[in-house]
């Protein structure tokens, strides 16, 4: 009985994240960003960025893949061009509904931050009803 109750919560917050990711990604494009997902996974220990790994799942008959990324999205804005060429930003957005990462996940982000200079940003629910808050990390 506890088992089906933790498989119903795992499926409504899972649900739940994908609705809020779908919301950050509107809410970038509609500020002008250029929203791509970003499918790679870093592995700390071979220091580098690596594809997620496919499984066969049994339930729906079809290739899938353990995690998806970290982080989410990669976001990318062009200012402007100058003499040398057109200036882009680019930043890396992590969603979390409660804004919170977990050691593994600010492992990796150090990582990014200190190998790739790629500013990550994690995205969470603001303080009113609707609003999303992006925090740097």
């Amino acid at each position: 009985m506890v088992d089906l109750k933790r498989r119903k919560t795992g499926k409504a917050n899972r649900a739940a994240g994908k609705r809020f990711e779908r919301k950050v990604e509107q809410d970038l494009e509609n500020n002008g960003w250029i929203v791509i997902r970003f499918a790679k996974q870093v592995d700390i220990e071979q220091n580098k960025l690596i594809n997620p790994k496919p499984f066969f799942n049994f339930s729906t008959k079809s290739i899938s893949y353990a995690g998806t990324g970290f982080p989410d999205l990669l976001i990318i804005n062009g200012s402007g061009i100058t003499k040398d060429g057109p200036v882009f930003f680019i930043k890396l957005i992590e969603c979390k509904i409660n804004g919170m990462l977990d050691k593994e996940e600010k492992a990796k982000a150090e990582w990014i931050k200190n190998n790739l200079k790629i500013p990550i940003e994690v995205a969470s629910r603001g303080e009113k009803r609707g609003e999303i808050k992006y925090t740097v990390v």
